[in-house]
């Protein structure tokens, strides 16, 4: 693939946010190695509160600022972040070369931002909205 430094500078452009994973897609697919795929938990937290609606829809959905339910990656991949981890080195939109991939954790390098270069553990989190009647 191209020079990581020019697709630091670069990012996808797109209409609608449905073709963005067919580009990141395609683009993963001229880069070699094998994919690794993570897949969100969807377990339910309070049985209490279980209601009829099946996993696979929440699952089939894609909202704005919140990861897909199965993510694909790959070694050398660049992925954007997509919350702030620890500001002001880890924000919003800074890009991550993913280095290595683990079972429940991600080591990458930072790309862009203030902390360029260095490298960093994303251990998996449970994203559970305390202000949301879900």
């Amino acid at each position: 693939m191209r020079n990581i430094e020019w697709l630091c500078e670069r990012v996808i452009l797109a209409p609608t946010n449905e073709i963005v994973p067919q580009i990141k897609e395609k683009n993963m697919s001229q880069m070699e190695g094998s994919i690794t795929e993570y897949l969100s938990v969807d377990t339910v937290m309070d049985n209490e509160q279980v209601t009829s609606d099946p996993v696979g829809f929440f699952n089939s959905l894609e909202l704005s600022g919140v990861p897909s339910h199965k993510l694909r990656w790959k070694l050398d991949v660049l992925v954007p972040l997509m919350c702030n981890l620890d500001a002001p080195r880890l924000c919003n939109g800074i890009r991550l070369q993913i280095m290595h991939i683990g079972s429940n954790i991600v080591r990458a390098t930072i790309m862009t931002g203030i902390a360029r270069g260095q490298s960093i553990l994303i251990p998996r989190i449970p994203i559970i909205p305390t202000d949301l009647p879900l």
